[in-house]
């Protein structure tokens, strides 16, 4: 239902309505800075962060970030040894292949790769060794979950893959 209003009806109901405004502004904002004195109160001085806190500890951050790797955060890769057990091409795809590997594991690993356009027989890879990353999070690539990554090398001319110059058990972890 629309309500009519003549126009010195309209200016009244449009004045009382910004004061009305104003009111629940003022009582929201008083309110908003008494739980923030509050809050601050309640911390430490320790436990007070401010925006510049932030963006220094960002800064601080961006200066450790000069492509160096932390040996802790080194550690944390598993790069093993894996036997390419078959390969199938993906369809619709003209870069990937996916790999069932053993890796030492339960049941083989299933390993999406971009290394389809190095091989004219990509069937030329089962039985070969190679070095895997093991304990990425899976990831889903042109639908299908990707369970690691294979170790590769290519500069304009060559591409490799990176095998142990000798049999090695599968799962065996580099060093």
């Amino acid at each position: 239902m629309k309500a009519v209003f003549t126009s010195e009806e309209a200016q009244d109901f449009k004045k009382e309505l910004q004061e009305t405004t104003k009111h629940v502004g003022e009582k929201v904002e008083k309110s908003v800075d008494s739980a923030v004195k509050k809050t601050k109160g309640a911390m430490s001085k320790k436990q007070i962060v401010t925006v510049e806190d932030i963006v220094e500890e960002a800064d601080e951050k961006d200066e450790k970030k000069d492509g160096m790797v932390s040996y802790d955060d080194f550690l944390k890769v598993e790069v093993r040894v894996g036997t390419i057990l078959s390969v199938e091409e993906i369809e619709k795809s003209d870069k990937l292949l996916l790999l069932s590997v053993d890796t030492g594991d339960a049941e083989p690993r299933q390993i999406v790769s971009g290394i389809k356009n190095y091989f004219d027989d990509p069937q030329s890879l089962v039985g070969r060794q190679s070095m895997f990353v093991t304990n990425l999070e899976p990831r889903k690539i042109f639908g299908y979950l990707s369970h690691g990554m294979i170790f590769a090398v290519n500069d304009k001319e060559n591409f490799s893959i990176l095998e142990p110059d000798t049999p090695l058990t599968p799962g065996t972890q580099a060093a």
